[in-house]
């Protein structure tokens, strides 16, 4: 009994040997030319442990073809020493043959396990064997991710069962930098919403972002998707609001999302360190479980949620796949799943599946054989995580498709005949690691943002009035919109709100000024530099000297006493006739003095 719990880094081959049964020793012996008069299982242990030793181990791992020394080399190589059946398949494509086991009832002449189950039992290698065999067995190259042949938006999406001919790329990077801005805009002007309980944004919050998005979102700023647009639901409008939350740039305030004294920095610092720093926040944020996005999973807030593991760690397995995947390169999705399992970035987003199901708890549970597949749990999951959030931030470009019908992975399931997705991610078909992707995963430490592309060229008018012609980029569009309200497809109009709010906000209004002079061939108009000479003296006409106490007295000569004893007056003002005004910093020193006066502060 002792042998059976040792570990098997400390088993020799005899103690490897002693749990196999007589029947299977019989038969490993006959394939190494042993007597059949060797019966005993300790004569037969000793005549194949001599197998399994120098020479005689070597010519042993010849007669294996390549699949079974594979089998053998990652098994000698992993850490618990056994063999990864899931890993090995999603690896090499393929399982070696061991045979069948041999007992005394069941044991047929002609048929046994291989010489590749002798070498790997079921229950792994003892270390000794195993030290034996990496004396000549190379350790095996780590998996390798492969990258799609042609760009998704030249190939047909052949797998796919809807009638859509070709994918729908969209390129992130750019659109991520920008709309970290108007986001940041549209919370500091208090514009919008999420639940006291949940930090969601509510229905009309979700519009409001989606209007203000570049490109708007995924699916419904699509025409291309027609109704089945309607199906899937806001994704990155849902996103943008606990990304913010989480990277405690944005915290909840009697219902509507205020920026935080970072949030308010973060429109001075450059958008890809902020990117990064969200990025990294939402690592180890709790509050928030993307499962929670796959809807038809069911029982998350139930019996099932004891058994989900910490979303930590499932982020950072993902994210370790995401920094070996080669930058600027279309992977698909399920070559990405394969990969994953290959070079062993295994998570789990369930301990014990039964508490999760799709339709009914008791018939359509996700804890029955076959329901709890990789594809269907983790691979969900992981779906949720590039499309609904690594794209948002313009870690990943994507490729994609509608999700009704998609996959045909959860079909047989109990509980899905009538959905038409098991989740709104399934119509993820490819994704690319872009240069922003690889600086927020710490793949470089440096990034140069595209240079603005001067597509558009101003007419700036005396009346402070501004003509575009030709098409505005993201980025230019929204500096515009830090200092100008459109009146007119082509045309802007400068606002002194605006750019005293971009004043406050830590900008550079010279940037603004060489930002329309490089757009327009003429000389800027005295009104535009008496414009912003204006904007930065009201800036600096008032100033925040901090929060103060008003102090009522009981008569005007009393309150003049006060404001003129030498110990106070430097930090204590008068305010009308019976009032004064005392700085917050100095309050505990007011007090003091007016206690010696006889009076106290009530």
């Amino acid at each position: 009994m002792a042998v059976q719990y040792k570990p098997l880094a400390a088993m020799s081959v005899n103690e490897g040997l002693e749990r196999e049964n007589a029947e299977n020793l019989k038969w490993y012996a006959k394939l190494l030319g042993g007597n059949k008069k060797i019966i005993r299982k300790p004569e037969l242990i000793d005549f194949i442990a001599g197998h399994l030793q120098g020479g005689r181990l070597r010519e042993v791992w010849t007669r294996l073809d390549d699949i079974e020394q594979a089998a053998v080399a990652e098994a000698i190589y992993s850490k618990n020493l056994r063999f990864d059946e899931t890993r090995f398949k999603a690896k090499y494509g393929q399982l070696p043959s061991f045979g069948s086991e041999r007992n005394y009832y069941g044991a047929h002449e002609k048929h046994g396990p291989t010489l590749a189950r002798l070498l790997l039992s079921r229950e792994g290698i003892p270390g000794a064997l195993a030290e034996r065999l990496k004396e000549f067995v190379p350790q095996p190259a780590p998996a390798q991710i492969k990258v799609s042949a042609s760009e998704p938006d030249d190939e047909v999406a052949e797998n796919a069962k809807n009638e859509s001919d070709k994918l729908m790329m969209v390129e992130m990077e750019q659109a991520a930098l920008r709309d970290l801005k108007v986001l940041l805009r549209l919370i500091k002007e208090g514009r919008l919403r999420v639940s006291d309980k949940t930090g969601y944004p509510p229905g009309s919050s979700m519009k409001l972002i989606e209007s203000a998005l570049y490109g708007g979102d995924f699916y419904s700023s699509s025409a291309r998707f027609g109704k089945d647009a309607d199906k899937v639901g806001p994704m990155k409008p849902f996103a943008w609001p606990l990304l913010l939350q989480a990277a405690k740039l944005a915290v909840k305030e009697d219902s509507r999302l205020k920026l935080t004294k970072a949030g308010a920095k973060a429109f001075v610092v450059p958008a890809h360190e902020t990117l990064r720093l969200i990025w990294k926040q939402w690592l180890g944020f709790s509050g928030f479980d993307e499962l929670r996005r796959i809807d038809a999973i069911k029982g998350q807030h139930g019996k099932g949620r004891m058994s989900l593991t910490a979303v930590s760690g499932r982020r950072e397995t993902i994210c370790r796949a995401l920094r070996d995947c080669p930058v600027d390169e279309w992977i698909d999705v399920d070559e990405f799943f394969r990969f994953m399992q290959a070079r062993n970035y295994y998570f789990y987003v369930s301990r014990d599946p039964w508490g999760l199901y799709i339709a009914d708890a008791h018939y359509c549970s996700l804890g029955y054989e076959g329901s709890h597949d990789w594809e269907i749990l983790q691979g969900r999951y992981i779906l949720c995580r590039l499309f609904e959030y690594a794209a948002t931030l313009g870690i990943v470009d994507v490729a994609y498709d509608s999700p009704v019908n998609a996959r045909d992975d959860y079909d047989k399931l109990w509980g899905t005949d009538e959905l038409w997705f098991l989740s709104r991610y399934d119509g993820l078909w490819e994704f690319r690691l872009t240069k922003l992707g690889a600086y927020c995963l710490g793949l470089s430490t440096e990034y140069s943002p595209k240079p603005i592309t001067e597509k558009a060229s101003f007419t700036v008018m005396p009346s402070l009035r501004l003509m575009v012609s030709g098409g505005l980029s993201p980025d230019e569009e929204s500096v515009l919109e830090s200092f100008a309200e459109r009146t007119a497809e082509n045309e802007w109009q400068f606002s002194l709100v605006r750019t005293l709010k971009t004043i406050e906000a830590g900008h550079d209004l010279k940037m603004l000024s060489d930002f329309l002079q490089e757009r327009d061939e003429q000389p800027l108009p005295e009104t535009v530099a008496g414009f912003f000479r204006n904007a930065t003296d009201r800036a600096r006409a008032i100033k925040n000297q901090g929060n103060a106490s008003l102090i009522e007295c009981a008569d005007a000569m009393l309150a003049e006493r006060i404001a003129n004893l030498k110990a106070v007056k430097g930090y204590c003002l008068r305010a009308g006739d019976r009032h004064l005004v005392v700085r917050a910093n100095r309050e505990q020193h007011f007090r003091q003095e007016l206690e010696k006066l006889g009076y106290i502060l009530s």
